[in-house]
């Protein structure tokens, strides 16, 4: 009967994914994919200012590498497979960051997201959309050219075109 208790008890973790998640952060608190897993859960959810302070907890413990598995395991990974700095955490801070309406703070992430993988051409659409909502056509005729040379059919960013040159945004860009 305990254990069975126990069970459902911890059952109610899987109801959703940011309780999971969360869940897995308070037990693990030192785990920045714990923090990562809550961050994607809460934005998918639509709870950007959760995600946006789950994402930063999870860059604060890799930027300072208090994270115990990555400490272990970093040293000892093959070249190129595992890392501190992450562009997918990066991007992901800067979508949390967009959507809690902080564009300069959400172009700083997004940033380094590409300077870890500068082939993203996702990262240069929301780049190029933030600099645009920010009213700031100019940069964001920059991300657009360089996210049009890596896929020069890329929907979104040929959408951007007309909303450059009117120097303002005629839609909303969901990026879930």
């Amino acid at each position: 009967v305990f254990w069975g208790a126990c069970g459902l008890w911890r059952a109610a973790d899987w109801t959703s994914d940011s309780r999971l998640w969360g869940s897995l952060a308070e037990v693990y608190p030192w785990s920045a994919k714990a923090w990562e897993g809550l961050g994607e859960a809460s934005f998918r959810e639509g709870d950007y200012p959760r995600s946006r302070d789950a994402f930063e907890e999870a860059l604060v413990l890799r930027e300072h590498k208090r994270d115990r598995l990555l400490a272990h395991y970093i040293p000892m990974a093959p070249p190129g497979t595992l890392a501190w700095e992450t562009p997918a955490l990066y991007r992901w801070a800067g979508l949390a960051a967009l959507e809690t309406g902080e564009p300069l703070r959400a172009e700083h992430y997004l940033e380094r997201a590409l300077r870890l993988e500068p082939t993203s051409v996702f990262t240069y659409r929301v780049l190029a959309y933030s600099s645009l909502k920010r009213g700031d056509p100019l940069r964001a005729r920059g991300w657009q050219k360089q996210g049009l040379s890596l896929e020069p059919n890329d929907p979104f960013l040929s959408r951007l075109e007309e909303d450059i040159r009117a120097g303002k945004l005629s839609f909303r860009a969901d990026f879930r």
